[in-house]
């Protein structure tokens, strides 16, 4: 039976936690200024395995519209496992597949300089490390790419927060920094 106010609660924190914003720079205007981010898919594959498990967060008309959907409704992991993590796909679907503002994801490859990625773990026993690195010299964490590890069987959720940093990112850098350009939250599931 399921536990509807908490459904309820749980969709109320994916909406408030949606934030889709464009990034800028002060000076000149970025490449991605103004685009919306409606699509971010993360995979996890088991070591061992060839098959990942996809979530993906969709809300195609934006913040304030219809709710967002997530497919599959919870993240299921294997208890005491190690994954191999990533962003698979960070989409603009309001435009066309063939324009270059469709593939975020690309752009924020080509400008891992002034990108980065941020997973933060509530309730789960599921711990993210590894993350792949930007264009810097010395390189810095973009956080595309990670490894993921579960423990005991539980319930929780993992924010994923993409934030711009455009000739700002340091070194051991907070989600606190930098300017938001989407944040989703997936229901996780350690069994």
């Amino acid at each position: 039976m399921t536990n509807r106010p908490a459904k309820t609660l749980l969709w109320m924190v994916f909406a408030a936690s949606l934030a889709v914003t464009g990034c800028k720079k002060e000076d000149e205007p970025e490449p991605n200024e103004g685009e919306l981010i409606t699509t971010v898919a993360l995979s996890l594959t088991k070591a061992g395995s060839t098959t990942p498990v996809t979530i993906t967060f969709e809300d195609l008309d934006g913040p304030g519209g219809n709710a967002p959907t997530i497919t599959p409704a919870t993240l299921a992991l294997d208890a005491n496992a190690t994954y191999s993590a990533g962003i698979t796909a960070v989409l603009n679907k309001t435009v066309a597949m063939t324009s270059e503002d469709y593939d975020v994801l690309a752009q924020i490859k080509k400008e891992s300089a002034d990108h980065e990625f941020f997973y933060q773990v509530t309730g789960a026993n599921l711990v993210f490390s590894g993350y792949d690195t930007d264009s810097k010299n010395p390189p810095l964490k973009l956080g595309a790419k990670a490894v993921a590890t579960t423990a005991v069987a539980s319930t929780g959720s993992v924010k994923i927060t993409l934030k711009h940093k455009p000739g700002k990112k340091a070194a051991g850098d907070t989600v606190n920094e930098g300017e938001t350009d989407t944040e989703v939250v997936f229901p996780v599931a350690v069994r």
